[in-house]
C-alpha cells in the first residue's frame, strides 16, 4: 500500500494512503487545537463548531442542499472534536472530486450564519444534557478535572448550558481565523484512490485560492508541579455501583513527542499487562479469582505534551476497599517481582491486533496519519512501527517504567456513587 505526503505551496501537509483492495475512500480534514485552545469566553466552541460543519458554505448554501448531494452518492459525512482537534470527514466510493469540493468548502468558506447557530444550539444543548445523564461521562470529567486542575485537558469538551447559551457567531469567526488556517491543518486521504489523483484534487479544492496564512499551534503547557488536594475526590451520587479511576499524575515522558517514543510504548505495554483483557493480571485477580468487579482495565491517555497512566473499574460500595487492595497488592508484585517475557510477548501480539483492526478501514488509517501528522510525530508504516519500536522493547524496558508509575503513592482515586461509609476506609488504604 503506497503512503505519500506533500506539503502545499500554502503550508498545508496532504496525506495519502493507497489502499487498492478497496473501493471506499475516506478524506478527512483535521484542525489542531480542538478545545484545549478556547478561550475564556469560548467553552464549548470547538464541539460547537464541528455541529457547524456541514450547515452552509459559499458554494453550497445549506444542510439540505449538502446531505443531500452526499446521500445521493451513498457517503457518509461526519465530524468530531477532541482537546486537541477538530475533523470533518466524508466517506464514500463515488463521485470522489464532488465530496473534495463538498468537504473543502465546509472546512474553507463556512458562513456561520447566525440562524443556523441559533438552530443547531438546541441540539448541542440536548447533547449536553444527554452526557450529564450519563454516568461514565460524569466520572470522566469529574476525574479529569481532579487530574489536570485548571488545564484545559481536564475540561469538558462540551462546556455547560449557560456557556454554550452564551456563544456568538463573532466567537466562531474568532476561533475560526485561529485554528482554520493552511499551516495549521491537515488533508489525510486513505483508500481505494491513486495519490496522483490526490494531489490534483487536494491543489484544486484545498490549495489553489486558498492563501498560505497561520502557525501550527502549540498547545498549553502543562504545570508538572500540580497536585490535587487530596488523594481521593469522591463524588456521591446514588448509584447502585462506584466507578472508579485510580490515575497516576500527567508525565511528559508519556506524551506524543517523538523523543519520548520508548517509555509510552513500555508504559503501554505495562498497562496491557495490568490490565489488557481477561488473560491480564487485574482481570484474573480482582475479578476472575475474587468476583468483587464486573469490568476493570488500565491504559493510557496520551496527549501532544503529556500523557496520564489510570486503572478503571466499578465496584459495590462494600467490594470497594477489598478491590483497591488487590489492584495494589498487584502493582506491588510487579515492582517486587518483574514480568515475564511470556506475559510481554502476548501484550505484543494483543498490540498488533489491536493496530490492525484500527487500520482496517480507510476511514480508520485517514484518521490515524492525519493525527499523528498534526501532531508531528513520525508517519512509518504499521509493520515497520512494530519492528522498529514495539519489538525492541523489553522486559527492562517495561520494568524502568513500571517503577516510575506504579509506586502506590503516585496514585490518585476519583469515585463516583454511594461510597457512605467507606470513606475513611479508602483514606487510611492510601496513606498506608
Amino acid at each position: 500500500m503506497a503512503y505519500r505526503k506533500w506539503k502545499m505551496q500554502n503550508g498545508l501537509w496532504v496525506i495519502c494512503q493507497e489502499m487498492p483492495h478497496t473501493p471506499l475512500v475516506a478524506i478527512t480534514i483535521h484542525s489542531k487545537g480542538g478545545s484545549s485552545v478556547e478561550g475564556p469566553n469560548e467553552i464549548g466552541l470547538a464541539h460547537f463548531m464541528e455541529h457547524m460543519a456541514f450547515k452552509g458554505s459559499e458554494k453550497y448554501p445549506n444542510e439540505a442542499k449538502i446531505s443531500g448531494l452526499i446521500e445521493q452518492e451513498g457517503a457518509e459525512i461526519n465530524a468530531f472534536t477532541s482537546h486537541d482537534r477538530i475533523c470533518f470527514y466524508i466517506y464514500t466510493q463515488a463521485n470522489i472530486e464532488l465530496m473534495f469540493d463538498i468537504l473543502a468548502n465546509a472546512a474553507l468558506h463556512p458562513l456561520f450564519r447566525e440562524e443556523d447557530i441559533e438552530v443547531e444550539r438546541g441540539p448541542v444543548l440536548q447533547e449536553i444534557s444527554e452526557s450529564m445523564d450519563n454516568p461514565d461521562d460524569m466520572l470522566a470529567k469529574f476525574a479529569g478535572k481532579m487530574l489536570w486542575g485548571e488545564h484545559p485537558y481536564g475540561g469538558d469538551i462540551l462546556g455547560t448550558k449557560a456557556q454554550v447559551s452564551s456563544l456568538r457567531r463573532t466567537n466562531f469567526l474568532d476561533y475560526y481565523g485561529k485554528c482554520f488556517t493552511p499551516q495549521n491543518m491537515v488533508l489525510s486521504v486513505a483508500g481505494g484512490i491513486q495519490s496522483e489523483k490526490v494531489f490534483d484534487l487536494a491543489f484544486k479544492y484545498f490549495c489553489d485560492g486558498w492563501k498560505a496564512g497561520g502557525e501550527r499551534i502549540k498547545m498549553p503547557e502543562v504545570n508538572y508541579a500540580y497536585k490535587p488536594e487530596s488523594k481521593i475526590a469522591l463524588l456521591h451520587k446514588d448509584f447502585e455501583q462506584i466507578k472508579c479511576f485510580l490515575v497516576v499524575l500527567p508525565q511528559a515522558r508519556l506524551s506524543y513527542a517523538e523523543d519520548n517514543e520508548k517509555e509510552r510504548i513500555a508504559a503501554t505495554l505495562l498497562a496491557n499487562i495490568l490490565g489488557g483483557g481477561m488473560s491480564s493480571r487485574l482481570f484474573k485477580k480482582v475479578r476472575s479469582q475474587h468476583g468483587l468487579v464486573y469490568y476493570i482495565g488500565a491504559g493510557l491517555s496520551i496527549f501532544e505534551n503529556a500523557g496520564t497512566f489510570s486503572v478503571y473499574f466499578g465496584a459495590d460500595p462494600d467490594n470497594l476497599p477489598r478491590a483497591l487492595s488487590l489492584i495494589f497488592s498487584e502493582t506491588d508484585d510487579i515492582l517486587k517481582n518483574g514480568i515475564t517475557v511470556e506475559e510481554l510477548a502476548k501484550v505484543k501480539n494483543g498490540q498488533k491486533t489491536a493496530y490492525a483492526k484500527m487500520l482496517e478501514t480507510p476511514f480508520g488509517v485517514a484518521n490515524f496519519r492525519g493525527g499523528a501528522e498534526l501532531h508531528g510525530t513520525e508517519n512509518i508504516s504499521v509493520e515497520d512501527f512494530f519492528k522498529l519500536r514495539v519489538d525492541p522493547i523489553g522486559v527492562s524496558d517495561v520494568m524502568d517504567a513500571a517503577k516510575r508509575l506504579l509506586p502506590k503513592e503516585n496514585f490518585y482515586l476519583a469515585a463516583m456513587g454511594k461510597v457512605g461509609d467507606h470513606s475513611k476506609e479508602l483514606e487510611d488504604l492510601f496513606c498506608a
